[in-house]
């Protein structure tokens, strides 16, 4: 039992919270919690000194957007716990796509971890990384450094030798795949995106934004050289030996396969910091924060004065560029900024909405500046969009009120219901829970919890994180340094580890610990994470 950590489900609202409380944090309602379901979390040892802990090889964290994926393996487990059944684990994993001179073949992952030379494949707090002692092997087509670590995440190729592996989360496996000599003939076979010329050269013709190459996304046409890994729609297409090796189109049944599986996984809405310093003039405020964040969760970022918290997420959302690489996807933030920029949405302390304007009305007047046009002629899909942003933050009731007749808490939830209006990716929100009393900051956190569950990816600034603690995924620690006088990063991992790490059983006492000893827990936590 130690690969699960139970969890409770509301019999009112169907949420899972966590062991031990006796009212539903979304729902307000009273808890049996004799009923225990089961959450595919690895939390082994969560609790247990770091040092013992960091010496263990962790399962690999389930990105969010698989939760569809494994509810009816949650349910199983659930039967089996309770009619006093074994449980084995279950955790999803990444298979691979081989591909040799002798054709392609389907691995699970754990498969190749032997197969590689003077190269591993592990798993820590992040996710699988490879790391490799040797000057021959290639991560999309790019060399990579000795003894570096490399998180390996959807769409990677690793080559050594003449083996190309190909990571996937996508539901291929019955997919066949052909191999034909790069020809004119070729071009009605694999689709408009690409061109072949009368020297039997291919190139690559970006005109879609699910055209991906390498794992980033091309800007303009480009030629394709060998082991360049094309995908499109999910298709896989890679130049090999001067042949291209490519996967039949999908049928209808695998692309809603696809679909219903991974929903997002495949857009990577997945969020990579790597901020190497954040200066203003000559004064430098941050330094070495690395971390990424999975579509559907939320993160709480805690820090004491300076540690530079709001830097921190003004970098993130391109607002403040910073010596950084800050990935959206595939897309990068300070270079696609006019493109991504919708895609990120900033919540407000204050309402910044008319009093004298209905709930609906102020939702409406959102939509029609954000959405397109043709979606808010429809009348019927603006309806029906709204109604569900409405649901999502607990405002249904409130739908003809006027703005000046909400509460504190309410109109925070109407300022997350206008951004949430327009699908963003990734949301900002600094004390949210600011100014309000315990239940309407309980509304407030799990109205972000429900949009967190739509695939999006949920910053958060609180000083008061103890009042919702089970509906946060990750915890993100900023110590301001006394040797460098910048924020860095003291901790990142999830609220129990957290806990555990600096030795405290609330959050907000992690706070204060880290203002006492700063560079201690900047040191201690690099020491955790091996670096």
């Amino acid at each position: 039992m130690k690969d699960y950590t139970v969890k409770i489900v509301c019999p009112s609202c169907s949420k899972k919270i966590g062991v031990g409380w006796k009212f539903c944090a979304f729902c307000g309602e009273y808890v049996d919690n004799s009923k225990p379901k089961v959450e595919l979390r690895y939390l082994d040892d969560s609790r247990g000194d770091y040092n013992s802990k960091k010496e263990k090889n962790p399962h690999f964290k389930m990105p969010s957007s698989f939760k569809q994926v494994s509810e009816k393996i949650k349910d199983s487990i659930s039967e089996k716990i309770d009619k006093g059944e074994e449980v084995s684990d279950n955790t999803l994993s990444f298979f691979t796509f081989v591909i040799t001179k002798d054709g392609v073949e389907i691995k699970e992952l754990d498969e190749i971890v032997n197969d590689l030379q003077n190269s591993s494949i592990q798993k820590d707090y992040l996710g699988y990384y490879l790391q490799s002692e040797s000057e021959d092997i290639y991560v999309n087509n790019v060399k990579i450094e000795v003894g570096k670590k490399h998180y390996l995440t959807n769409r990677d190729t690793l080559r050594q030798g003449e083996t190309i592996y190909i990571f996937s989360l996508m539901n291929q496996k019955g997919v066949e795949w052909q191999q034909e000599g790069i020809t004119l003939q070729i071009a009605d076979k694999i689709g408009d995106s690409f061109e072949v010329f009368d020297d039997e050269i291919l190139y690559l013709i970006p005109n879609d934004d699910q055209v991906i190459l390498n794992n980033s996304i091309p800007q303009d046409k480009i030629r394709l050289k060998n082991y360049d890994l094309v995908s499109i729609h999910h298709r896989l297409f890679l130049v090999y030996d001067n042949q291209l090796i490519f996967q039949n189109e999908l049928t209808e049944e695998q692309e809603k396969s696809i679909a219903e599986n991974i929903n997002s996984i495949s857009d990577d809405t997945r969020l990579s910091v790597s901020i190497r310093k954040r200066l203003a003039g000559e004064k430098l405020l941050l330094s070495d924060i690395d971390f990424s964040v999975s579509s559907g969760e939320i993160v709480l970022i805690l820090g004491g004065s300076g540690a530079g918290k709001t830097t921190l997420i003004n970098a993130i959302m391109g607002i403040e560029k910073a010596d950084a690489e800050i990935l959206l996807g595939n897309i990068n933030i300070y270079n696609q900024f006019d493109k991504i920029k919708r895609m990120i949405a900033n919540v407000p302390q204050f309402s910044l909405h008319r009093e004298k304007d209905s709930v609906y009305m102020t939702l409406k007047n959102a939509a029609e500046m954000k959405l397109v046009r043709d979606f808010t002629k429809d009348k019927s899909l603006l309806e029906d969009k709204i109604s569900r942003v409405l649901e999502t933050v607990k405002l249904t009731k409130k739908r003809d009120s006027l703005v000046s007749e909400l509460s504190g808490g309410e109109k925070k939830r109407l300022s997350i219901a206008t951004e949430y209006i327009a699908d963003p990716v990734l949301f900002v929100l600094d004390e949210p829970d600011s100014g309000v009393d315990g239940s309407n900051a309980r509304s407030i956190m799990s109205s972000l919890r429900n949009i967190a569950d739509d695939n999006k990816i949920v910053f958060i600034i609180s000083h008061s994180p103890d009042r919702t603690p089970e509906l946060f995924d990750k915890v993100l620690v900023l110590a301001k340094s006394e040797e460098e006088s910048c924020g860095k990063l003291a901790f990142y991992g999830s609220v129990e580890e957290t806990l555990s790490f600096f030795n405290v059983n609330q959050l907000e006492l992690v706070v204060s610990e880290v203002e006492a000893t700063p560079d201690d827990y900047i040191k201690k936590y690099k020491d955790y994470r091996g670096d």
